[in-house]
């Protein structure tokens, strides 16, 4: 029996509604990477799986338009951009890669036949499964809120690629929440909360290394498990990682905090260093 892992915290709806059905646009976060996760905006019939135990489910659309697919579009492929694999809307990209490295996820406003208003919910390893289970986030109940569909998203896919909650425990070893809430007032610039946590409310998320639901020294390296668990690597870097082999940039101002902020953005994503030499004129 497959291990059903669910979103049960589901922010208040917003009042901020995207209405109509649009064309989804084609976006993909990494095309000549084969493993891949596609996000299905536009309504699927789900058979044949682990979840079709009362007959097949027919999911609806998200009724996002095209600036809010795209919005959810660049949060999600933000979280998995370490990783040699594809965050895409494109159905072909799916059916074309590696059936034990792919996901789709469902973002739908039918979440009835599931039984419980949650927010989203997968299965355990099926990122690496044959079956082609989906996971499903139900948009309608995040009042088609794009940061918390999207947090929803990567937090499901997880799920999928063989992760638990990151969990949150007292200094006697005492669990005091199974989703790790993160730190720091609400929507401000430096909150933080774990992707496998709970990060409506948190402007930075993040796969964490940290304790499970099932023990305190249970130490979860999300970062780690997503590779090992579904064969999957780091993607190539796009600079040298020495400062003899460097990439020039060519800037006007190297006063520019914009500027500077940019480049070590740019250059620290990943955990190894990546050099760049800015040059002025």
């Amino acid at each position: 029996m497959k291990t059903i892992l669910r979103s049960l915290f589901v922010p208040l709806l917003c009042s901020i509604v995207m209405a109509g059905n649009a064309q989804v646009p084609i976006l993909n976060s990494h095309p000549t990477a084969a493993p891949c996760i596609f996000l299905d905006f536009d309504g699927h019939t789900v058979e044949g799986t682990g979840w079709n135990y009362d007959g097949p489910i027919v999911c609806g659309a998200s009724t996002l338009n095209s600036a809010g697919i795209t919005a959810v579009f660049n949060r999600v492929a933000e979280d998995f951009r370490p990783f040699n694999l594809n965050v895409t809307t494109d159905s072909t990209k799916f059916l074309a890669a590696p059936t034990t490295q792919r996901m789709r996820v469902l973002l739908t406003v039918s979440w009835e036949w599931y039984g419980v208003a949650v927010g989203g919910v997968a299965n355990l390893f099926t990122f690496s499964d044959i079956g082609d289970d989906p996971c499903f986030v139900f948009t309608s109940l995040h009042g088609n809120n794009v940061k918390n569909i999207a947090e929803a998203t990567s937090h499901e896919v997880g799920h999928t690629l063989g992760l638990f909650h990151q969990a949150l425990y007292d200094g006697n070893c005492v669990r005091q929440a199974e989703y790790h809430a993160g730190f720091g007032p609400n929507g401000n610039e430096i909150s933080w909360a774990p992707i496998m946590g709970i990060g409506y409310n948190r402007n930075l998320t993040l796969w964490n290394n940290g304790p499970d639901p099932y023990g305190c020294n249970r130490i979860q390296n999300d970062f780690e498990l997503i590779m090992s668990n579904n064969g999957l690597t780091l993607r190539n870097d796009e600079h040298a990682a020495s400062f003899g082999s460097a990439t020039s940039v060519w800037v006007v101002d190297m006063m520019d905090p914009i500027l500077i902020c940019r480049l070590l953005c740019t250059t620290v994503r990943k955990r190894n260093l990546m050099y760049i030499i800015p040059v002025t004129w």
